[in-house]
């Protein structure tokens, strides 16, 4: 298992909120399985922590998350490609420094559905304002993709509206006039010298 500071905690309670069901079936129902698979170690990710298997190159990008501390995005290396994931984050140069000439940076946004939905559930503008405060705005977003110099930007962490999707594009197209998608559930995103997308 790998992740920030206090992963080891989530993983111990989440596994202790298990550990009744595992031993009974394995204890009383003779589950093939075993008391192995609750078994784990934790490795601590930090800022440029890198993880190498098999050519694969995974490395831990700070970001900022508001009051979430600390927030990793990653990047992947693979076979001359690569790819970004931000994580949840505001704009973040950290980000920008790590994602130089990336083939995909799948970045969050805080959409206008995602804002029209946080006013809905929460009456009070305040809280509503300190959410969006810890994510990115799409003008914003598409200075990073700008100035990460990638060859597709690619959005995520968002309600999928169709009647809201233009308004996220035209803010988008105010600062990124680069290749652009809005991901959705299943889409694959195929790597080579072109970038095709399959959706579902």
């Amino acid at each position: 298992m790998f992740g920030p500071e206090k992963t080891e905690d989530l993983i111990r309670h989440i596994r202790l909120a298990y550990e009744q069901d595992a031993v009974l079936r394995v204890d009383y129902q003779s589950s093939p399985s075993s008391r192995a698979g609750l078994e784990y170690t934790v490795t601590n990710v930090y800022d440029g922590f890198v993880y190498e298997i098999n050519g694969v190159k995974v490395t831990a990008i700070q970001v900022d998350h508001g009051e979430v501390k600390p927030a990793f995005g990653y990047r992947i290396d693979y076979a001359g490609r690569s790819v970004v994931i931000s994580g949840d984050t505001t704009y973040s140069e950290n980000l920008i420094e790590n994602s130089q000439g990336v083939d995909v940076l799948i970045h969050e946004v805080m959409a206008p559905a995602l804002q029209v939905l946080l006013r809905n559930i929460y009456k009070d503008e305040a809280t509503v304002n300190s959410i969006i405060a810890t994510h990115t705005l799409p003008a914003d977003a598409g200075k990073v993709f700008t100035q990460s110099k990638t060859r597709m930007g690619v959005y995520t962490h968002l309600i999928n509206n169709p009647a809201q999707l233009p308004e996220l594009i035209e803010e988008t197209r105010k600062t990124w006039s680069g290749s652009l998608e809005v991901a959705e559930d299943l889409m694959v995103i195929e790597i080579g010298r072109d970038i095709n997308i399959r959706r579902p």
